[in-house]
Protein backbone atom coordinates (compact mmCIF):
# COMPACT_ATOMS: atom_id res chain seq x y z
CA UNK A 1 0.00 0.00 0.00
CA UNK A 2 2.79 2.25 0.88
CA UNK A 3 4.33 1.46 -2.64
CA UNK A 4 1.02 2.45 -4.29
CA UNK A 5 0.18 5.71 -2.39
CA UNK A 6 3.25 8.32 -3.64
CA UNK A 7 3.18 10.94 -6.72
CA UNK A 8 4.15 10.35 -10.08
CA UNK A 9 4.07 12.49 -13.10
CA UNK A 10 1.68 11.30 -16.06
CA UNK A 11 1.50 13.40 -19.47
CA UNK A 12 2.37 16.93 -17.85
CA UNK A 13 0.11 16.06 -14.64
CA UNK A 14 0.62 15.09 -11.20
CA UNK A 15 -1.28 11.93 -9.99
CA UNK A 16 -2.20 10.37 -6.99
CA UNK A 17 -2.70 6.72 -6.50
CA UNK A 18 -4.05 5.03 -3.13
CA UNK A 19 -5.47 1.49 -2.10
CA UNK A 20 -7.97 0.34 -0.12
CA UNK A 21 -7.14 -3.78 0.23
CA UNK A 22 -9.99 -6.79 1.54
CA UNK A 23 -8.14 -9.38 2.74
CA UNK A 24 -10.45 -13.22 3.50
CA UNK A 25 -8.10 -16.22 4.20
CA UNK A 26 -8.84 -20.17 2.97
CA UNK A 27 -10.49 -21.58 5.08
CA UNK A 28 -10.87 -19.72 8.05
CA UNK A 29 -13.00 -16.92 6.49
CA UNK A 30 -14.58 -19.09 3.75
CA UNK A 31 -14.30 -22.18 1.90
CA UNK A 32 -15.04 -21.56 -1.77
CA UNK A 33 -13.97 -18.81 -4.10
CA UNK A 34 -17.35 -17.00 -4.02
CA UNK A 35 -17.55 -16.69 0.02
CA UNK A 36 -13.70 -15.81 -0.53
CA UNK A 37 -14.91 -12.92 -2.79
CA UNK A 38 -18.12 -11.76 -0.36
CA UNK A 39 -15.92 -11.43 1.96
CA UNK A 40 -12.82 -9.69 1.12
CA UNK A 41 -15.10 -7.52 -0.97
CA UNK A 42 -16.56 -6.45 2.69
CA UNK A 43 -13.29 -6.35 4.15
CA UNK A 44 -11.96 -3.67 1.42
CA UNK A 45 -15.54 -1.52 1.77
CA UNK A 46 -14.80 -1.17 5.46
CA UNK A 47 -10.89 -0.12 4.55
CA UNK A 48 -12.30 2.39 2.42
CA UNK A 49 -15.07 3.73 4.88
CA UNK A 50 -12.45 4.14 7.51
CA UNK A 51 -10.27 6.29 5.30
CA UNK A 52 -7.53 5.89 2.84
CA UNK A 53 -4.31 3.77 1.89
CA UNK A 54 -5.50 0.71 4.58
CA UNK A 55 -6.03 -2.91 4.69
CA UNK A 56 -8.58 -5.02 6.29
CA UNK A 57 -9.27 -8.34 7.13
CA UNK A 58 -12.50 -10.18 6.87
CA UNK A 59 -14.19 -9.57 10.64
CA UNK A 60 -11.22 -7.50 11.40
CA UNK A 61 -10.93 -3.82 12.41
CA UNK A 62 -8.93 -1.76 9.48
CA UNK A 63 -5.12 -0.84 9.87
CA UNK A 64 -3.02 2.27 8.21
CA UNK A 65 0.26 0.90 7.20
CA UNK A 66 3.19 2.28 9.14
Amino acid sequence: IMTLNRRFRLNGHLIDIGASIGIAIFPDDATTGQGLLTCADAAMYRAKRSGRNRYCFCGGEPVLPT
